[in-house]
């Protein structure tokens, strides 16, 4: 009993289908009483005026809505641009980091060479003391062989003073040419060591030279593949798949489709906010005779562009879907969101709008089977489909838009492109009448 008595106090969260079954809801009863009621004109005229009325109100009241979906957007694309800003300064965070990870293992390798260098210098003071004692062994042995050999001198010089007098003479020759031996040693010692530590230098920097070429390579091969991903967009005069179109005098025409790897402005304000201008790419429908009809994508992955009058009754469909596979391509490139959102309203039957039977019946009579063909429908050219009127068409923008609201809700916001910083800066009214 309290679960039951909870559900009966809990307010009914008012949405636009409980708004829009209201409405329907009051729309049935008076034409039920409409149908069944037997008074006079006078009466009967009285309650179309209040149905009209009534249709009046649902229409302001959808107004309504849209204005306050407006703001809401707006809000969360200001949100948008602050978790952008702070991406950015995560990433420059990274960034910070990341070079003082360069810096501090560029010491650590300083460190280590500078602690292998005293290694080798304590090694080499090692070696001089080994030497050096080994010297003084040799000096004290040295020693003790010229203490006796002066004994035997002075022994012999009593004995032979001229021949000892010779050989002194000789064995200082001889000492003399033996320390100029060694200080040539020496001196070509210093000289290999001297080259031995330039060599060590020339070394160290062709190792730095050479690390930084391959970060170098890394980086061009990096820019390289992202190029290469492009330009592969881009069409050779090989790949080039002409189109043939009839027009109404017999005359037949050879179209084809040309890439170009920038972006273009909507010349028409009407369209502002239904394409993505500034785009990485356009396309161009050009003709035989270089006549040429330029082709922006729109947020649905439909191409839009102005045909020329000679084919405003003679086309070839082919052109148009050779040109939605081509912006989708691009914008699973660019715009990865807008791409899944366009796959899935083609998968969304017409049925998923929130339309009264009867629009959706001259919809689906007119060849409408998704979201995603409908949406692609500009709003001032809705009213040429047969059976739609201004305010109808009012609705399906409406119905829409909704759609889109409610995708945003379960898959997050699309990417910010320039009609809609256009549009939030400087809204465009629309003009459809």
């Amino acid at each position: 009993m309290s679960n039951a008595a909870e559900q009966l106090t809990t307010p009914t969260r008012i949405t636009d289908e409980v708004l829009h079954l209201s409405f329907v809801g009051v729309y049935n009863q008076l034409n039920l009483t409409l149908r069944r009621i037997s008074g006079d004109d006078l009466d009967r005229r009285a309650l179309e005026t209040s149905i009209s009325m009534i249709e009046q109100l649902q229409s302001d009241v959808n107004t309504r809505l849209d204005d306050e979906t407006n703001d809401c957007n707006s809000l969360i694309e200001q949100l948008e641009t602050t978790k952008n800003q702070l991406l950015e300064m995560n990433l420059y965070k990274v960034g910070v980091q990341e070079e003082a990870q360069a810096k501090e293992d560029e010491l650590e390798g300083l460190r280590h060479d500078a602690k292998m260098k005293a290694l080798e210098l304590e090694n080499s003071i090692i070696n001089l003391q080994s030497q050096i004692e080994s010297s003084a062994q040799e000096l004290t042995t040295m020693q003790l062989a010229y203490n006796s050999l002066k004994a035997s001198f002075d022994t012999y010089k009593r004995l032979h003073p001229e021949s000892l007098l010779r050989e002194r003479d000789d064995l200082t020759k001889q000492v003399s040419r033996l320390r100029a031996e060694r200080k040539d040693t020496n001196k070509r010692l210093q000289t290999m060591q001297g080259k031995l530590n330039i060599a060590d230098k020339e070394v160290a920097t062709a190792r730095s030279n050479l690390i930084t070429k391959r970060q170098d390579m890394d980086r061009l091969n990096a820019l390289y593949e992202n190029l290469k991903k492009r330009v592969d967009f881009h069409d050779g005069r090989e790949q080039v798949k002409l189109h043939t179109v009839v027009t109404e005098q017999g005359t037949e025409l050879n179209l084809y489709i040309y890439n170009f790897h920038f972006g273009l402005l909507a010349r028409n304000s009407y369209i502002k906010g239904h394409v993505i201008e500034l785009a990485d790419f356009h396309f161009q429908i050009r003709t035989a005779m270089m006549v040429a009809m330029d082709v922006v994508p729109g947020v649905w992955g439909n191409p839009i562009y102005e045909r020329l009058s000679v084919f405003k009754n003679a086309w070839n469909p082919a052109i148009d879907e050779e040109l939605h596979q081509r912006i989708m391509a691009r914008l699973e490139m660019d715009f990865p969101k807008i791409h899944k959102r366009a796959l899935d309203a083609i998968a969304a039957g017409i049925d998923e709008l929130t339309l009264p039977a009867k629009v959706l019946s001259i919809l689906k009579g007119a060849g409408f089977k998704n979201v995603q063909a409908i949406a692609s429908v500009l709003p001032f050219e809705l009213v040429d489909i047969k059976g739609i009127g201004e305010q109808t068409a009012t609705e399906i923008t409406s119905a829409i838009n909704s759609w889109a609201i409610r995708w945003s809700r379960e898959n997050g916001d699309i990417e910010a492109y320039k009609s809609n910083v256009i549009s939030s800066a400087k809204p465009v009214k629309n003009k459809c009448k």
